[in-house]
């Protein structure tokens, strides 16, 4: 997936943008895929305990409580992906 942070900025591949480990960055109003039409908000973490990191794409302004929330959604997800 590739972002544009503005109108004249050049897209970004996000796996430049990872952070460290047990870190989370929130990017907002960011433009998505290479045409970056389509702005919303970004998280990119790194939970610590958890095999992939995450990223989330939001039209609400992210908080850690959002990333929370999709944690759990995510754990709800594997447990159904397991039957």
């Amino acid at each position: 997936m590739s972002i544009c942070f503005g109108p004249r900025r050049y897209p970004i591949e996000v796996s430049y943008l990872w952070p460290q480990n047990g870190v989370a960055v929130f990017y907002h109003h960011v433009g998505l895929w290479l045409d970056g039409k389509h702005r919303s908000h970004l998280v990119l973490a790194i939970v610590i305990g958890v095999k992939e990191p995450w990223a989330v794409i939001t039209d609400e302004t992210p908080t850690l409580k959002t990333l929370w929330q999709y944690g759990l959604r995510f754990r709800v997800e594997e447990l159904f992906k397991r039957q």
